[in-house]
Formats: structure tokens, C-alpha cells, sequence
């Protein structure tokens, strides 16, 4: 295995981890701006507040995404199953 193979297999892996993480992370960073905007408007300073909404929008998201994020892993670890013939010769 070359360099530039190595490269490749690393951007790849790069690429699915940010295709299943992003939303996720995406979603977590809004809910807890909007609550963290709420809370400093009515001053209310309840850390559980912020936890449970981003909880819940996790699981949201998960449910949505779930699928299509799971079909992505799934084909992305098939072509690196296909691929370890290449690397063995």
C-alpha cells in the first residue's frame, strides 16, 4: 500500500464519519443555542433543561437519519471489504 492509497482510505473514512456525525452535531449545536437563548431571556438556570432538549433532539435525529446513515456505513464498509484483495496482492 501506497502513500496515496493510504490517503484515500483516510479522506473516505473522513468523509462517512462527517456524513453520520454532522446532523447530529448540527441539530445538538441549534437546540442548544435556541435554550441557551431562552434560558438567558427568562433566566431561568436549569442545566437539565438543555440536556433533556438536546437528548431529544438526538434521538430525533437519529430516527430520521437512521437509515440512510446506516446504508452509508454499510457501503462504505463493503467497498473497503472489496478493496482488501487489492492490498493483500
Amino acid at each position: 500500500m501506497n502513500s496515496a492509497a493510504a490517503v484515500d482510505l483516510l479522506r473516505a473514512a473522513l468523509l462517512v464519519t462527517a456524513h453520520i456525525a454532522g446532523p447530529i452535531v448540527l441539530a445538538t449545536l441549534c437546540i442548544g443555542l435556541l435554550l441557551g437563548v431562552f434560558q438567558t431571556a427568562t433566566q431561568v438556570q436549569e442545566q437539565s433543561i438543555t440536556f433533556v432538549g438536546k437528548l431529544l433532539a438526538v434521538m430525533c435525529v437519529v430516527v430520521v437519519l437512521g437509515p440512510e446513515a446506516l446504508q452509508v456505513t454499510v457501503e462504505y464498509m463493503r467497498s473497503q471489504f472489496m478493496g482488501i484483495a487489492g492490498v493483500i496482492r
